[in-house]
């Protein structure tokens, strides 16, 4: 879906990065009321679970999660988008998904591996 790049600082990971992920239900909550202000929110167990993100940093495109592998406790997202010349503007499109953190030490991103907090 998409979700308001005023609101981007409610990510917990720098927005430029594209991927990241949400390890606690405070924060969660807060990014579900920018990204579906007015849904309930998911019921979800973070000290079971954690929320990996994609979103776009350069263009406007739909993107979806693909697959997740996992090497050694890094999760690599797959994720794909349509390809566009659309500059950002008021939104990025923005896929969620709902992991296990059993073994998870880390996501990879565009610029490395971001540790995930026990």
């Amino acid at each position: 879906g998409d979700y308001p790049v005023d609101q981007m600082a409610v990510l917990p990971e720098k927005a430029e990065m594209g991927t990241g992920y949400i390890g606690d239900s405070q924060t969660f909550i807060a990014v579900w009321a920018a990204f579906k202000h007015g849904d309930p929110v998911p019921d979800i167990d973070f000290n079971e679970n954690l929320v990996i993100y994609v979103h776009n940093i350069q263009y406007y495109n739909p993107i979806s999660i693909g697959k997740m592998v996992m090497k050694k406790g890094v999760v690599e997202v797959i994720a794909m988008e349509t390809l566009s010349a659309r500059p950002i503007e008021d939104v990025v499109a923005l896929s969620m998904a709902v992991v296990s953190r059993e073994g998870v030490v880390g996501i990879m991103s565009r610029e490395g591996v971001i540790q995930v907090a026990k």
